[in-house]
């Protein structure tokens, strides 16, 4: 019985192919995209955890003021490292148009990424290291976002083109210009009702 199971076993792995992870797209345009999309997912981490330390300072506990403002800090160091390097993974010359454009927008943007995520990290230490219940990080949550949003503003307006100009993202139609009114055809003038004369 036992030989049986093993020799089952054994046919059925036989059977099964194995599973090859797709090659990685090297192509200028596939480099490009891969970078991208990674700055992206940092960036929107740092909103992330942006967003649920504001929660926090108004509504939790110094426990979770100190635990969220280290996971942001840490984010926020992840996205300078990111932004850094992205800049050397995008072909200068391998795109043309709109997308050469859009891709030099997106560079000038990448070195406000990184002094914003450098900013917001030293912050959140500094605050941490001085006051160990989280009442620096408190303190100065509002010039914190303002460090975020200053930094990230020129990053967030050049992204859409990009992601538009690369194929992660499609255009969609205006609201209003989905639909065209029919026009009606035009109708002859009305004559007004002959008068009868009045006897």
């Amino acid at each position: 019985m036992t030989a049986l199971l093993i020799a089952a076993a054994a046919l059925l792995l036989q059977q099964q192919a194995p599973v090859r992870p797709e090659p990685a797209d090297t192509s200028p345009m596939g480099l490009a995209r891969q970078a991208i999309t990674e700055i992206g997912l940092r960036v929107a981490e740092v909103r992330g955890g942006e967003d649920m330390l504001r929660r926090v300072i108004y509504n939790g506990t110094d426990a979770a003021v100190v635990e969220r403002a280290t996971v942001l800090r840490n984010r926020c160091a992840d996205v300078a490292t990111a932004a850094g390097g992205t800049s050397a993974r995008i072909c200068r010359t391998c795109f043309r148009g709109e997308t050469r454009a859009a891709m030099e927008q997106y560079r000038a943007a990448l070195p406000g990424v990184a002094q914003a995520g450098n900013r917001c990290a030293a912050a959140l230490a500094r605050d941490l290291r001085a006051d160990q219940t989280g009442r620096a990080v408190r303190r100065n949550m509002r010039s914190l976002s303002r460090t975020i949003l200053v930094g990230l503003g020129p990053y967030e307006a050049a992204i859409r083109s990009v992601r538009l100009a690369l194929g992660l993202e499609v255009r969609m139609p205006a609201a209003g210009a989905a639909r065209q009114p029919r026009r009606q055809a035009a109708q002859p003038p009305q004559q007004p009702p002959a008068q009868r004369p009045v006897p």
